[in-house]
This record gives structure tokens, C-alpha cells and sequence, in this order.
């Protein structure tokens, strides 16, 4: 409904700039939206002004002044209700900077009013200091203050609107000066983009709305940036490039950037992407400075499903380097497999043989030996079960796998047949679902309201590995202890790896 609601108020914005060019009003949208936000921030200011601003030549009819009063009226209500948004064409024509100069036009035209206001809240002029250091860079040279500049506008516009926000709030019932933009025990509206608004934004506007939505994005969006396939490609290899934004203390923008560039990739087809898929993989399991794992566990076969040609074999290649980590060479054996499923019964027989060697084969890590000996319990063959017996036998109280599986587990197995893991997790594109979004708004108000994408605290590991050991029951696919929701094997086993 709110969605609905912010699509009929930017339609009416629309009409207006249409009546006023129609009465001759030379009118630029981006400047005019941000002046009437400026103007729906600070109550009580002089009309007639703002009036004189829109024309010079002459005066507005009564019914566009009419117009202009409702529209005022409207801001008020989004910004009261954090469903505003500023109104300018993302990367396109410094629209964003257009906007700004109209805001702060508001400013200088009723400068009386906002100083009183200003006087009382600092934190809303630190936040106008913003908006003017994203135009000028001569208000970034105190070096007290870390102020956005320029590249910061181009590279996250959505700041814009955040800032507007919280100056609003600052002024109208303090916010504490922090970019909350919707109250403690409410949730934020899902957001909403047209196919007709999507089919007008080139590939960087479609780059800056996927990075400034973080975990808000919907399934639309990353739909038309997979359309784009060999277009988008160059900006999500670019972007997943940029080693600060794997870092933990990250932007969160470009953090969560990062995670919906490869479910992109998981949509787009071909060599090119197989190979910027693959690079983000190897990323993910190398980097000690990233936790974005957790997110992917058990959905790389789909995301590679549409690309096996090309990425079955440097999987496999993974799979089979000792060298590697345990839960990077356990993912690849799922894609392995995955790719011999679909591939006929002689292929995944084959898979699995190579499979088996791997667990017999004293030389291999004893952990990595037991988590993918889960994979040939999840494909069952009798000239295996001897060796996940013996499997059972080596599980040891002092290791990570104790009493992971037991006869029991293998007895049922056997029982039920074949049920890969990795089938549960075949559209992990579902994490775009607007009621999955909406779950994960509430997790995070419900745990605290101020979340950051570090997902495992350092400081929790030992917590997480102590608890575990005090639960050696646990079988590879209990749910896990930690509360997560997800089997064992693909949550905390994997942290303590």
C-alpha cells in the first residue's frame, strides 16, 4: 500500500512540472523536488518566495499555486513517514547535484527559520554540511569532520535521500542524528520499481540502485541487471573488484553490493560470467576479512547451474587441491555433483566414485574426508557403505566432525535414497521474495535494530566452538545449535573451519 502510495505522489510531482511548462515556467524537475523539500522541512516559511523562485516572468496561476502548496503537503507526509524519496534520474545529468542546490536554495531563501531551528540541532547541520560538500569541495577542508564529497554522490546517490530524511527528523522530533530512517518498532515499506521505470535506467543507474538498497532490493531489479547480461557484466566485475568493499567495516552499501552481484552472475549465462562467478567464489573462501559465506552456503550449484560447461572443471580442480580450505573444497564437490546430476546417472556415478577416492584417502584432511563423505550419504550406493561406515569409525570426540553421522544415520540414508543437499537451496534467488525481505527486516529490529554485515563477531568464535564440543550429538543435518535456522553442516561447522 505504501509503495502505492509513494507511486501516486511522484505521479502527482509529475503533473506538476507538466502544468507549470505548460504555463510557460522554464522548469528543472530535479532542482524544483529538492526546493520543495527544503520547504516541506521547515514549517511556517514565506510562500511567496518560494512562488518567486519557480517564476520570475509571471506570477503562478491559482491553480498552480494550488499545486505547488499540495505537493509541499505531500513531502511533509513522506518524510513524516520515511516513504520519501528525492526525485532525480540516478547517475544521469547531475541530477543529484541539481537536486541538492534546490534543496539548499530553500535554505538561503528562508535563511531566518532554518538558523533558529539549526541553533537547537546540530546534527542537522552537520547533515546540511553534507549536502554541501557533495557539490563543493571547499566544505570538506575541516579536518574534524569526515564530510562526502563529490564522488561519494556519484558513487551512492541514495545518500541524498537519507540525508533529507534525517535532517526532517532532526527538526521535527530528534532522530539523535543517526541515518535511522524508520522508527524502532516499525518496518521499512518494500520497495517497488516498475518494468517501464527499469527499461529506462542504463546499466549505471541500474549499478547505483542495486548498490544503495542493501538487503531491500527487490527481485525486479536484479531480474532487468541480469537481462543486461554482457552490458552489466564489466560494472559487477568492477565492483567486486574493489577490495575495501570485502572488508567487514565496509559502506554497507557496497558490501551488500557485493552479495547481489553474484546472485546476478548466477542469472546470466556464458564464459564471461562463469569466470567472474568463479573469481568471486574463490574470493569469498579465501578472504579472512569477509563473512559473506554464510549467504551463499549450499547455493553455488544453482548459481552455476546455467554455466557448468564452464565452471564444473575449475570446481572439480578445487575440489581435488589439499592445499585449499575445508568448506571451499566441500562447496566445489557440491557443484561437481550437481553438474553430474544433470548431466545422467554414468556421469554421477563417476562423480561419486572420484567422490569415494577422496574419502578414502588417508593423505586428505580427516575433516574434509567426513563433511564430504555427507555428499555420498546423500547419494547412496552400496559399494560405499563400507567406507561410510569406516568414515564413522575415525570421527574422534577432538575433532571438528565427532559423531557427525553414525550407522544409524548411514542405515537411513540408504533407506530414503538419493536427497542432495544442495536441491533444499535451488533457488536461492527467493532471498529477493518480498515476504524474505520482509523476514529479514524484522529479524533485524527484533535483534537490534542496528545491523551490520560482519555476520560472526570475532570475538564470539571461541563461544560458538565451545558450545558445539558441549553437544557432541550433533549430526551433519541437525539444526544447529546457534539458533540460525539452518542445518549444522551449513552454519556453525563452517565457522569454526
Amino acid at each position: 500500500r505504501i509503495c502505492l502510495l509513494r507511486k501516486t505522489l511522484n505521479d502527482f510531482f509529475d503533473e506538476l512540472v507538466d502544468e507549470l511548462r505548460g504555463d510557460g515556467v522554464s522548469v528543472d524537475a530535479p532542482f524544483l523536488h529538492g526546493l520543495l523539500t527544503g520547504y516541506a522541512t521547515i514549517p511556517a516559511v514565506d510562500l511567496d518566495k518560494l512562488f518567486a523562485e519557480i517564476t520570475a516572468k509571471h506570477p503562478l496561476s491559482e491553480v498552480n499555486r494550488r499545486a505547488v502548496i499540495d505537493a509541499v503537503g505531500f513531502l511533509v507526509e513522506d518524510l513524516f513517514e520515511n516513504v520519501f524519496e528525492a526525485q532525480f534520474r540516478i547517475a544521469r545529468d547531475d541530477e543529484a547535484q541539481r537536486w541538492i542546490n534546490g534543496y539548499l536554495k530553500a535554505v538561503e531563501l528562508d535563511e531566518i527559520p532554518w538558523q533558529e531551528d539549526n541553533e537547537n540541532h546540530f546534527d542537522a547541520v552537520a547533515s546540511l554540511l553534507m549536502f554541501n560538500s557533495m557539490i563543493d569541495d571547499d566544505f570538506r577542508h575541516d579536518p574534524d569532520m569526515d564530510l562526502p564529497g563529490r564522488e561519494d554522490l556519484q558513487e551512492n546517490p541514495q545518500l541524498v535521500t537519507q540525508i533529507a530524511l534525517n535532517i526532517f527528523h532532526c527538526l521535527n522530533g530528534d532522530t539523535g542524528g543517526e541515518f535511522d530512517l524508520f522508527a524502532d518498532d516499525e518496518l521499512p515499506p518494500l520497495l517497488y520499481f516498475s518494468a517501464e521505470e527499469l527499461t529506462a535506467m542504463d546499466e549505471d543507474e541500474l549499478l547505483a540502485v542495486l548498490i544503495g538498497n542493501e538487503d531491500r532490493l527487490p527481485l525486479e531489479v536484479i531480474h532487468e541487471c541480469a537481462l543486461r547480461g554482457d552490458a552489466m557484466l564489466p560494472l559487477l566485475r568492477r565492483h567486486l573488484e574493489v577490495d575495501a568493499y570485502w572488508h567487514n567495516d565496509a559502506n554497507p552499501l557496497n558490501w551488500w553490493g557485493l552479495l547481489h552481484a553474484i546472485f546476478i552472475l548466477g542469472l546470466i549465462p556464458g564464459e564471461a560470467s562463469a569466470h567472474a562467478l568463479l573469481q568471486a567464489f574463490r574470493r569469498l573462501y579465501h578472504d579472512s576479512e569477509s563473512d559473506m559465506t554464510d549467504w551463499f552456503s549450499a547455493c553455488w550449484p544453482a548459481l552455476c547451474r546455467n554455466k557448468m560447461a564452464h565452471t564444473t572443471g575449475p570446481m572439480r580442480q578445487i575440489a581435488d587441491a589439499s592445499k585449499e580450505g575445508t568448506y571451499i573444497r566441500n562447496q566445489a564437490v557440491d557443484c561437481v555433483l550437481a553438474a553430474a546430476t544433470q548431466s545422467g546417472p554414468a556421469e554421477l556415478d563417476e562423480a561419486l566414485d572420484w567422490l569415494a577416492a577422496q574419502c578414502s584417502d588417508e593423505s586428505q584432511d580427516l575433516d574434509f574426508r567426513v563433511l564430504v563423505g555427507c555428499s555420498l550419504l546423500d547419494h547412496p550406493r552400496e559399494r560405499h557403505r563400507q567406507l561410510m561406515k569406516d568414515l564413522v569409525a575415525l570421527q574422534r570426540p577432538d575433532t571438528l566432525v565427532s559423531n557427525f553421522f553414525g550407522l544409524d544415520e548411514i542405515d537411513r540414508c540408504f533407506d530414503e535414497g538419493d536427497q542432495p543437499e544442495w536441491l533444499r537451496f535451488d533457488d536461492p534467488w527467493q532471498f529477493y521474495a518480498a515476504d524474505e525481505i520482509q523476514r529479514r527486516q524484522a529479524r533485524w529490529l527484533e535483534e537490534s535494530g542496528d545491523f551490520e554485515p560482519d555476520l560472526l563477531d570475532p570475538d564470539e568464535t571461541e563461544h560458538v566452538a565451545t558450545y558445539v564440543r558441549e553437544q557432541p550429538k550433533i549430526g551433519r543435518n541437525d539444526a544447529c545449535p546457534c539458533g540460525s535456522g539452518k542445518k549444522y553442516k551449513q552454519c556453525c561447522l563452517k565457522k569454526l573451519h
